[in-house]
């Protein structure tokens, strides 16, 4: 039995047509936070040493968005996917920026950000 990709096994058509733009919607509606990665098994915490991008610019796959310094090296944050550097909240020279808390906003392009409160 072929379902197409709406379809929801015990659920209507009608829901799987609401659940469908729902999601669609959700996609497109904003931005989503930025993480200080672990670039390394042991690394808790680091510094911004520098951003390759403004506020505002976009980026594609593969481009320098920032060098991150740790207790052992200076590494490249190359963007894993395209999207707009919306907002950095954690500035050049930031130290002890712990690895998962955000250090910026980003966006795909053409996502609606008017009803985002981005501070």
């Amino acid at each position: 039995m072929l379902l197409s990709r709406f379809a929801v096994v015990g659920r209507s058509a009608r829901a799987a047509t609401a659940a469908a733009r729902f999601h669609t919607a959700a996609v497109r509606a904003g931005a989503s936070q930025f993480t200080m990665p672990a670039l390394s098994p042991t690394m808790t915490e680091g510094g911004i040493a520098r951003w390759e991008k403004k506020e505002g610019d976009s980026y594609s796959a593969g481009d320098l968005l920032l060098q991150i310094e740790t207790d052992k090296a200076q590494m490249d944050v190359e963007a894993q996917d395209d999207g707009i550097l919306v907002k950095i909240l954690a500035p050049e020279g930031a130290q002890n920026v712990a690895v998962n808390s955000p250090i910026a906003i980003i966006a795909e392009e053409g996502d609606d950000l008017a009803g985002i409160d981005i501070a």
